[in-house]
């Protein structure tokens, strides 16, 4: 069965961390029809984004527009050299700054 699960679970405020469901959403999945299943899926990737991605419009996720510090942000370990986000105002996603498809 197709789920959103990443096996990394931890429940804060009674949202998982790791796919972002609600407890209800988790307990509902197995019976939830296929169609619902799907659209919540896609609502899941916009869980936590902090902006649309300049370059493809996605979900975009960024520590320092969280107000946290910038050293939390997956791009500092990933930038695929120096300059790479100069000419858009905010990060790019990871797929898009990777070029490796997100899952």
């Amino acid at each position: 069965m197709l789920t959103p699960c990443q096996r990394k679970c931890k429940v804060v405020s009674g949202v998982c961390t790791g796919c972002s469901r609600t407890l209800d959403e988790i307990k509902g999945w197995r019976d939830m029809p296929n169609d619902d299943r799907m659209k919540l899926m896609k609502e899941l990737k916009w869980r936590g984004a902090t902006h649309a991605c300049p370059n493809c419009s996605g979900p975009a996720i960024c520590a320092m527009e969280e107000g946290k510090s910038g050293s939390l942000c997956w791009c500092m370990s990933e930038m695929p050299g120096e300059n790479a986000m100069t000419k858009y105002d905010t990060c790019l996603c990871k797929s898009c700054l990777t070029g490796e498809e997100s899952v």
